[in-house]
């Protein structure tokens, strides 16, 4: 892989000296990002390697000292990211240098410029034109933590060539300095950290404040963070700001130690809330490990305006033995369960909780990949009047994510659901089939299989536009050959909401196979979706008029995609797996 980057093309020219800053930020920001001009070149340096011609390195210790080649480096308190800077000396492009973290003579990551796990990279001229500052913001995080027992060794390669070996010594930080001694009272003493508002190198504003963590009788952390709202508003006009991120990480560490957080708040003013949205920026909130992403405007909140309304977000997890278990014996849950609110609070008086969004905010919930067995699928449940209810989900499997879009919130947590077919593996469908496997929507077979390749009639169709959209209605038509069969309800419904129409008043055609421009028209009402240009395919002209709209629709979202001579097939038959995919498509617009 090394070999493909020595023969990249490099955007600019590269000067003689690039300095690479690896950092990692803390969750709350704790850690100042560096920007570029925080970096000084220090020409006085012994870098490794014999000359400019065998480039070298050194590397920043916690005492902002220079090394080359052993450096103590600091873990956050947590013990799961850490941060650290080189400078790197070549002649070589910027992007023919990457990275390996080595453990124990194990590479357990390799780095390169354009990695996933790089988060920006950005270049400023300093000293005229003769020096780049080049600065690289990479996520260097475990979910069990680091080892600080052990020494890591990170090599920095060019072209394919070592140019420097430097031991990391791993420790933890200082511990926080405690109280006094008191008496032998039972409540336990909490802490309290002030983060500093910065802007990261995203363009994300970290929204800093006052953390407070109390430690429960059973030896967990609630934790509070107070905004610093006049910071935030200093700063949220600003271009290089994409959007607002309050945060409380998933562990803190008291006095105690270091502690699970079981309950987590971000306490913001209503006004702040407001000028971020009014800033056109989006606010992000992540809370033990939950996010929560609202668009501006998310919810209406004129009328808490200028009132010293505070809203609280709060979050908290809720023991699994508390909930229902799940429906089927053989879904599982695989991560914690949260119940979510948004609360608003006047001098010191609950007003209530905010139910209902104007806008669909994005929930993303961890998951725990050790409860994942293999050929399952995930997705986020909500439990509604004691049930719980399928709503699918996008799956990150790097971060260990899973996040949905939502209009209210409730309790919700991941479960795992078999969804291993035994002709389903590598098909280019898979994932959508997992998708509506996870909604309930869609079924394989009692042999083991799901035949993605065989038709789907227009009654299963229907059912599946009503599982998958949640479709209800108290009453639909039921046409005279639906009276007798298995999908009448489903069909009534669909009917009822305006995504079917029959043949004719009498008749629907259930066990018909569903061609591709009547899913098209199905799914593009159960989606709600609007007029837009389309693709003008070659065969438009086979294309029934009842239909034609629709298509141009679904095929200028996304959703339904032309074959590659050019065409839309519009009288063919539509596959299981098409099905699938068009549906999955829908509910992510």
């Amino acid at each position: 892989m090394a070999s493909l980057y020595s023969n990249r093309t490099l955007a600019g020219n590269i000067a003689l000296v690039v300095f690479l800053a690896f950092l990692v930020t803390i969750t709350l920001g704790m850690v100042p990002t560096a920007s570029a001009a925080d970096l000084d070149f220090d020409s006085s340096l012994e870098w490794q390697g014999t000359s400019a011609d065998g480039p070298g390195a050194v590397i920043q210790d916690k005492d902002d000292d220079w090394q080359a080649s052993e450096a103590t480096v600091e873990t956050n308190r947590s013990a799961d990211e850490v941060t650290f800077t080189i400078q790197v000396l070549t002649s070589a492009d910027f992007e023919n240098i990457f990275f390996q973290i080595v453990k124990d003579g194990t590479v357990i990551n390799t780095v390169y410029y354009d990695d996933t796990g790089i988060q920006s990279a950005v270049y400023n001229d300093v000293y005229g034109t003769v020096y780049s500052v080049y600065q690289l913001v990479y996520d260097w995080v475990y979910d069990s933590g680091l080892d600080v027992d052990n020494d890591y060794t990170l090599y920095v390669y060019s072209d394919d060539v070592q140019i420097a070996s430097i031991t990391l010594d791993l420790e933890e930080p200082p511990p926080e300095g405690g109280g006094g001694g008191g008496g032998g009272g039972t409540t336990a003493p909490s802490t309290e950290t002030t983060a500093e508002t910065e802007t990261t190198a995203e363009g994300d504003l970290q929204a800093g404040g006052t953390q407070t963590a109390t430690v429960t009788s059973e030896g967990e952390a609630s934790v509070t963070l107070a905004v610093d709202s006049a910071a935030v508003e200093e700063q949220i006009t600003s271009s290089q700001v994409e959007q607002v991120v309050f945060s409380v990480p998933s562990e803190v560490t008291t006095t105690e130690g270091v502690l699970a957080v079981t309950q987590a708040a971000v306490q913001v003013p209503a006004d702040t809330i407001a000028k971020v949205f009014e800033a056109g920026k989006p606010a992000v909130v992540k809370l033990a490990g939950v996010e929560l992403k609202l668009p501006p405007a998310a919810f209406d909140l004129t009328a808490m305006k200028d009132q010293g309304v505070q809203l609280s977000f709060n979050v908290s997890k809720v023991a699994e033995g508390t909930v229902p278990s799940p429906g089927a014996a053989t879904y599982k849950i695989a991560g914690e369960v949260y119940s979510i609110e948004i609360r608003a609070e006047q001098d010191g008086i609950d007003k209530g909780g905010i139910s209902s969004m104007s806008k669909p905010i994005t929930l993303s919930l961890p998951y725990d990949p050790a409860k994942v067995s293999s050929g399952s699928a995930l997705g986020i449940f909500r439990l509604t009047d004691g049930v719980w209810e399928p709503l699918g989900g996008t799956v990150d499997p790097v971060t260990h994510m899973v996040s949905v879009t939502r209009s209210s919130l409730s309790t919700y947590t991941v479960m795992s659901v078999p969804a291993a077919f035994s002709d389903t593996t590598g098909h280019w469908a898979e994932d959508s089939i997992k998708e509506l496997v996870v909604l309930g929507a869609l079924a394989g077979y009692p042999d083991g299989t799901f035949r993605p390749d065989s038709q789907i009639t227009r009654a299963e169709f229907a059912k599946v536009l009503v599982e998958a959209f949640k479709l209800s209605a108290d009453a639909g038509k039921i046409f005279a050959d639906t009276a007798d069969h298995w999908a009448k309800d489903y069909i009534a419904t669909a009917a009822a909401c305006g995504v079917v129409k029959g043949y004719s008043d009498t008749q629907f055609g259930p066990d018909d196979l569903i061609t591709r421009e009547q899913m098209a028209v199905m799914v593009v009402r159960a989606a709600g979706l609007e007029t837009s240009n389309g693709i003008a395919f070659t065969d438009n002209s086979q294309i029934s008029g009842w239909a034609a709209e629709a298509v141009a629709v679904a095929s200028a979202n996304g959703i339904i995609t032309g074959y590659s001579d050019g065409t839309f097939k519009p009288k063919a038959d539509a596959s299981r797996a098409e099905a699938a995919t068009v549906v999955i498509r829908a509910l992510q617009k």
